[in-house]
């Protein structure tokens, strides 16, 4: 969304042109699409995706599952401007879970 609450795009996973399924970015005013995280970046597959607003701020806190190797590790970007297509300085914090985590709900 931009600052007046106006959804710009969406974020979504694809193997489109790849063997990996990463994370993009469509822009609805340009009507393109934007790699956000390439295989290179993270040669897995993406499982799921979550947006965390900063709430009054553009911009957000982006979790990503991605399954390596048949387990599910939680990788987190900051993205910071009017859309995740202005991502910069992305760094991405590696997470695994536990197995035991799909027992506890």
């Amino acid at each position: 969304t931009d600052v007046s609450g106006r959804v710009t795009g969406v974020i979504f996973a694809s193997d489109e042109g790849g063997e990996f399924a990463t994370l993009r970015y469509y822009d609805i005013a340009s009507q393109k699409t934007k790699e956000l995280i390439s295989a290179e970046q993270v040669p897995w597959d993406v499982e799921d995706i979550e947006l965390l607003s900063f709430g009054h701020k553009v911009g957000g806190l982006v979790v990503v599952a991605y399954n390596e190797d048949g387990a599910s590790t939680l990788h987190t970007f900051v993205v910071d401007g009017e859309s995740p297509a202005a991502l910069t300085n992305v760094t991405l914090n590696r997470m695994h879970l536990p197995e035991s985590l799909g027992e506890l709900g």
